[in-house]
Order: C-alpha cells, then structure tokens, then sequence
C-alpha cells in the first residue's frame, strides 16, 4: 500500500472514509519489488524510476506499472498515476488516491472494488451505493438476496425494467406493474395489471395514454356502464373507434341482458352526421340488433350499409327478409276489433277529429294514451288520416318519436294505442315561461333534429310540426307526436291544408304545392324562432298571407344573446322558396351540436321546471 506521507494532511471531513478504509486494510505486504507497506521508507524518486525500468526489462509489466504510479504520485501527476493503477487494478491504491483527492464517490467505487476483490460482497455492495455506482451495488444485493435494496439501487441506476422483472421473480407482478406505471413504462404497466386483473389500475392507464378503446374494454369487464360511457365521450366522432366502441357497449348490453339501451344508442350514432361509419362495424351492428329483435333498427344498419357501397348478396337478401316482416299494413286491410279492452281513466286532450285518454289496457297491463273518434262522425279525410298516423307511426322507431302500441276498432270506436308520457307539451311551456332559455333550447332543438333525421331517411314528412306535437318530459327527453298527416304518394294536399297550422305551415303547404323534407325544416324554424323569441315569426289573421309573402324580422334583431351561427341557420330555414334552404336537418343539427360542445357554456340560468 503506498503511504501519501503524514494522516495529519488529509482534511478533517474525509477522516471518516479513511478510517473505515484503514479498517480493511492487510496486515501482511509483498515484496519490495511489488508494493509498499506504510512502515516502508519510501524510496527516492530517481529508486522508482531505475526499478521500473529493470521490472521493464525483465519482462514483469504489471510490476513495472504500479513502480510508474508511484513515481507519478512522487511527483504529483495523479492523473497518470490513475492511468497506471487502473491498468493493473491496484483497487486500494486508486481509492486511497481518490481519498486523498477529496474525491469521496470515487474513493468509495474503487474501495468497492477492492473490497469485491477481497471476497466482501456486502460491504461491497455498500460501497458502491455509496459511490452512486448502482447498477454495481444492485447486482451485488440481488445476489446477497437483498431484494429491497436491490430492487432501490436498479431504480437509482435508471433501470427500472430491471427493477420490475425482479420483483416479477419474486413474485410480486402487482408492485412491478406500478413501478412501471411510475416510470412511464405503461406496455409493461399494463401487462402485468391484466395478468393481476387489476382492472381499475388499467383504465387509469388507458386513459392517460388516451387508448379509450381499450378503457371502454377494462370498464365492462367490471360492469362500469357509465364509465364506459364516459370513455366514449372522450373518442372523436368521427374517428372509426366512435362506432367501434358503441358496438362493443351494445354486445355487452346484449350479454348482460339490457337490450332495452340498445336502440336509443343506436339512433345517437345512426343519425349524427359527424360519426363515420365503417361497414363492417355496421355489419357487427346490424346483425347484433337483428339478434336482439330490434328490426326496424336492423333493416336501417343493412340499409346504410348499402348506401355506402356494399351490395353484397347476404346483405341484400337480409334486407329483403327484414322488410318482408316489416312491411307496411295496407290501407284495405281489416282492423282488428275488441270489446273492452281498454278501461279509460282520464280524459286528456281533444284534438281536430279525435280525443285523448289516459287508460289501461287490460291486454297488457299497461298505461296508455288511447286517441279515439267515433266512426258515425268519420269521413273519408277523417278515415284517412286515422289510418295515416297509425300505419306511419307504428312503423317509426325512434326514442324522440311517441311508439305506437297498436290500432283497430274498440267498441265501435276507431282508436290508437300509444305510449302514455308524463309531461307537457311545448306550447304549454311556451305560454307559460315564454323564451326558453339557450341551454334548454339546444337540448330540445337537438332532439327535434335527430327525430326528423331519421322519419326523412324513413321517407316521412311530417308536415305538422308545432309546439302542440313536440312533448316535454320530466327526464328532459323530448317526443315528437302525431303524424296524422305525414306525407305519404298517395295523401291528398288537402287533408294537409285543413289541418296544418297556419302559423308554422311552410308557403309550399299553404299554396298546395308537393311538400318535402324542406317543408318540415320551414315549420322547425318557426318552432325555434318561437322558442328563443317567445313568439313565432307572423300569427294574427294574416298569418297565411304574412308566410307566404313577407320576410320574418331577423331573429337576432328580436332577441339578443343568440349565437349569430344559430340565427344564421334558423334563418335559412326561413327561406320562401324550398331549394334556398338547408340540404336537410342534418346542417340544422351540426350547429347545434357546435354550439353545445364548443361555443356555449353553461349558465346558472332557470331551468324549464316541469
């Protein structure tokens, strides 16, 4: 060992290391030729140099390399000297050159080494992590079977993996996926929180890494419905995983018996234009609703499968089956006739030709709204009608459209049996509160548009859109009702004139002209107009006239605080002359799905208080 000269020189802070060094320190030297013990005198410099060059020359390398060093040392070149003593390994005298130095992490990886090589793995492995030589120390405490400290000195050594596959030998996969997790090493994170199952770990996962699929996925396999749909939210609509992600809630719907969810998700998608639709998640969708029995929904998944190109033989003929069990009942066809089926409990409405009840259908046991008029009073516009709303109605499948139970004669009596709501109608709302206020206009409007969508792409017109037929119920879904003169090839014009409203009829209905989907935009407008106003554009006596030949007051003149892009397509939809409007409902919805993700937030604003 090579003695620096008097202990005395070393600084006070490092005398703590010297001694612990000191500790391990031989007690026994080699020979002169080979190192110095601190007894030794040591020899001039001009001794060192002659010894290494006879070492040299004998051939004794290693030798003649550790008699340089000290030479260096002599004369205060260390950093030759380190040269030489790494060469050798001459461990102890490098640290104690560090130690000298005042280099303490390298006095303390080098005493490491020096005390490896002596057969002293632990105190070793303490060494090195004092150094801050962790990759070293871990592997020393993984072999001394200190999987703890192992386990710290791989993390300190940034090699985290390593770190979590040793806890994986150990047997604890559970901490190695968290480790992971905390070093952003989430493929690895997330393979062992699937081997351990631990669900919830995993959607955290997903979801910082944005894969919501695979969330949606983690979420059902634990029944958490709304946190699946949450996740769903957060997917661009028109991305393909939109679609893939409500087919795979609506296989678990299926599954778990909840079918009953289905057909309002399915009309959420089918009919927003901003979801893209691939084919073969179409194709998934449709013989998943055809499995569930939800054919009229079915028969329009086949449908748009075709209309995007796909003319496959099995999907036409599918679509050939479903409308064979859907077709439309014919106008001559005889109406089932009962005595005493229903038991009327309230009366709740007159209409034009008809009135409403609210009963109990002894059939099923359930509360309906029965809409009857009395065949000695009929006609054959009456008659018309009648069979219009029922046929129409009872094939129009949607959550924002009244369902259509069944139709006949009861006791003499034409009826329609339908859904019983609990709620009031717009117009009640409108007469009461007035202007609706914007959050709960976008929330209606929305709906009316998605329930128009799909009665067009069913190739219906309403042609009576007002706030009489739009209900408002207490869980804030609205309805549409009464199709009693929807628009099929065969209606006469005039049975729409004598009973549309004056107030909300397009000029094309008024002036007996072919009705379109454009006609119904007209009437929706006037019903927005209303809504945000508080009245519609023209009423009065001359409300005919006023439709058909003058400008309505622009809406953003009569109210203030209306999104301009609002006012704009409402306008549109205003227009004289069908071709000058909207292509269809589907632009009037886009805005308002604009509006209500992106241009409005909500306020503390009173609410429609059913």
């Amino acid at each position: 060992m090579l003695y620096f000269g008097s202990y005395a020189k070393i600084a006070d802070p490092i005398m703590p290391f010297f001694a612990h060094f000191l500790i391990y320190k031989s007690q026994s030297y080699m020979s002169d030729q080979k190192t110095f013990t601190k007894q030794s005198k040591l020899p001039s410099l001009e001794e060192m140099d002659r010894r290494a060059d006879q070492l040299q020359k004998e051939g004794d390398h290693k030798n003649a390399m550790i008699w340089m060093g000290h030479a260096y040392i002599k004369r205060k070149d260390y950093r030759k000297a380190i040269q030489c003593f790494e060469k050798t390994q001459s461990w102890e005298t490098l640290a104690d050159i560090y130690l000298t130095l005042g280099q303490e992490k390298k006095y303390h990886h080098y005493f490491g080494k020096y005390l490896l090589s002596e057969g002293l793995v632990k105190e070793a492995a303490e060494s090195f992590w004092e150094a801050g030589s962790y990759a070293q120390a871990a592997q020393l405490f993984e072999n001394l079977f200190d999987f703890k400290r192992a386990i710290q000195a791989y993390v300190k050594a940034g090699n985290v993996n390593e770190a979590g596959q040793l806890l994986i030998r150990i047997g604890q996969p559970d901490k190695a996926a968290r480790l992971f997790e905390k070093a952003g090493l989430y493929p690895q994170a997330i393979q062992y929180y699937q081997k351990t199952e631990r669900w919830d770990d995993l959607i955290r996962i997903y979801d910082r890494t944005k894969k919501y699929l695979k969330a949606i996925k983690a979420c059902l396999q634990i029944h958490d419905f709304n946190a699946a749909l949450h996740f769903v939210d957060k997917i661009d609509k028109s991305s393909e995983k939109y679609l893939q992600a409500y087919v795979y809630i609506m296989l678990f719907l299926q599954e778990n018996n909840k079918e009953d969810l289905i057909p309002s998700m399915f009309y959420d998608i089918m009919y927003d234009r901003r979801v893209k639709l691939n084919e073969n998640q179409l194709l998934m969708l449709a013989e998943l609703l055809e499995k569930t029995k939800y054919n009229h929904e079915a028969l329009q998944a086949y449908r748009r499968i075709v209309n995007l190109g796909n003319s496959l033989p099995h999907v036409l003929v599918k679509i050939s089956n479903l409308e064979r069990k859907l077709q439309f009942i014919k106008q001559k066809e005889e109406l089932r006739s009962y005595t005493n089926r229903f038991l009327l409990y309230r009366f709740l409405g007159q209409g034009a030709m008809s009135k409403v009840y609210k009963s109990k259908d002894t059939q099923t046991e359930q509360w309906v709204a029965l809409k009857t008029f009395s065949r000695d009073q009929e006609d054959e516009d009456h008659v018309q009608a009648f069979f219009q709303e029922a046929r129409t109605t009872a094939n129009l499948h949607h959550p924002n459209i009244i369902q259509i139970f069944d139709y006949g004669i009861e006791n003499e009596h034409l009826f329609i049996s339908m859904e019983y709501l609990q709620g009031k109608t717009l117009k009640y709302v409108l007469d009461q509160t007035g202007p609706i206020p914007l959050h709960d206009f976008l929330n209606i409007a929305a709906q009316l548009c998605k329930a128009l969508m799909y009665a067009h792409d069913m190739h219906v017109v309403h042609r009576d859109i007002k706030p009489s037929n739009i209900m408002l119920l207490k869980d804030k879904t609205v309805k549409l009702m009464d199709f009693g003169i929807a628009k099929l090839s065969h209606m006469a014009n005039s049975i729409s004139i004598a009973r549309g409203t004056p107030r909300y009829a397009s000029p094309e209905q008024i002036l007996g002209i072919q009705t379109t989907k454009q006609s119904d935009l007209y009437s929706l407008a006037v019903v927005f107009y209303e809504m945000l106003s508080g009245k519609p554009p023209f009423e009065g006596e001359n409300a005919l006239h006023d439709q058909v030949n003058k400008t309505p007051e622009p809406l953003d003149q009569v109210v203030d605080r209306v999104p301009y892009v609002l006012v704009n397509i409402i306008m549109a939809c205003l227009a004289k002359k069908p071709d000058r409007r909207p292509a269809g409902i589907h632009k009037v919805l886009e805005v308002i799905e604009t509006i209500r993700h992106t241009l409005y937030e909500e306020t503390t604003k009173e609410r429609i208080i059913h």
